[in-house]
């Protein structure tokens, strides 16, 4: 899909139009799947109302629409936002990876599909250090399933796309969209041709599909920073300020009065706690990744409840009270 091609190019230059790609590849995505599950219709041009049928008469794997959502989310606030976030765009790339492997598993013809590990893309010339510790471990890690040839023709390949000149790549990227508005514009046709094979099929068919997509699910995997970036957004969503990154203990970060602070690795008597979670100087609790639980959310003092996917919800007594400027739980 030239979507994700796109993504990819504009990832170094511009992240936000690289995440706004990562979203428009997402809605096609999940109109795709609808068609195959026969509960699409043209009217579907609210991504939040789809994957809420997807959900309700599809069966569809809630972590996997929890990506989906990811994806929908940061291309909104892309679009508004002046501030360049590679780190996001990074993220937003590796989720749309794991979601083009699992509709590849769940809908292609080759159900044990085992893809190679994540290409990342190049690095910005302003990248972070840790930005760019990430782009190397990925490669790395992506070097390790190559041959020594192939690793050669890479690095043979990203010389080259260096050495191009502006103008080229521009041309290249104009070429490119065009392609995929050309993709798009063929995309109703063939989602009624989907929608109308499907309608052909037996319960026992739909049955046997949703189970090979919730079995796909089983296999998505992501490391621990896109999971972080992701509860991240979750955690701002619920409206709290959170940036594993920058609103770090390590960072020197403290519980400010008027703020609802989720501050990463705070230290407590059995380890850095993934996140605390502050109302003004005061302790709530913190989240632990891994775990689904459901918090209760008049302790945050918020309308909705600031429900977390993968992480628990720990009200820890020993960290309640007022924070007083010296370190807990040491």
């Amino acid at each position: 899909m030239r979507l994700g091609v796109l993504a990819e190019r504009y990832f170094a230059e511009d992240p936000n139009t690289s995440i706004m790609k990562l979203r428009q590849f997402a809605e096609i995505m999940a109109q795709l799947t609808a068609a195959k599950m026969r509960v699409y219709t043209e009217d579907d041009n609210r991504q939040v109302a789809l994957l809420a049928r997807l959900r309700d008469e599809a069966g569809i794997n809630k972590g996997v629409l929890d990506l989906f959502h990811n994806l929908r989310i940061s291309g909104n606030k892309a679009v508004h936002n002046l501030k360049d976030d590679h780190g996001l765009a990074l993220t937003s790339l590796k989720i749309a990876h794991r979601l083009a492997i699992w509709y590849h598993r769940s809908f292609g013809k080759d159900r044990q599909f085992t893809p190679q590990p994540f290409s990342p893309p190049s690095d910005p010339t302003d990248a972070t250090s840790a930005l760019h510790d990430e782009i190397a471990k990925l490669q790395a890690r992506l070097n390790e399933t190559l041959t020594a040839s192939q690793v050669a023709q890479r690095q043979a390949d990203h010389e080259a796309a260096l050495r191009l000149t502006a103008e080229e790549e521009r041309s290249r990227l104009e070429a490119l969209n065009q392609e995929a508005e050309a993709q798009a514009a063929q995309l109703n046709a063939q989602l009624a041709k989907i929608q109308a094979d499907a309608e052909v099929q037996d319960v026992a068919h739909f049955d046997s599909m949703v189970s090979e997509a919730n079995v796909a699910a089983e296999g998505l995997d992501l490391d621990e920073s896109d999971t972080r970036r992701i509860i991240d957004a979750q955690l701002r969503n619920a409206g709290w300020e959170a940036d594993t990154d920058n609103l770090n203990y390590k960072a020197d970060v403290r519980p400010q009065q008027g703020k609802n602070l989720a501050i990463a690795e705070w230290p407590t008597s059995s380890g850095p706690a993934d996140y605390v979670l502050f109302i003004g100087l005061k302790c709530s609790g913190c989240l632990q990744l891994h775990v689904l639980i459901r918090p209760d959310h008049r302790r945050f003092g918020l309308a909705e409840p600031p429900y977390i996917p993968n992480c628990a919800y720990h009200a820890v007594t020993s960290l309640s009270g007022d924070w007083t400027g010296l370190p807990q739980g040491d």
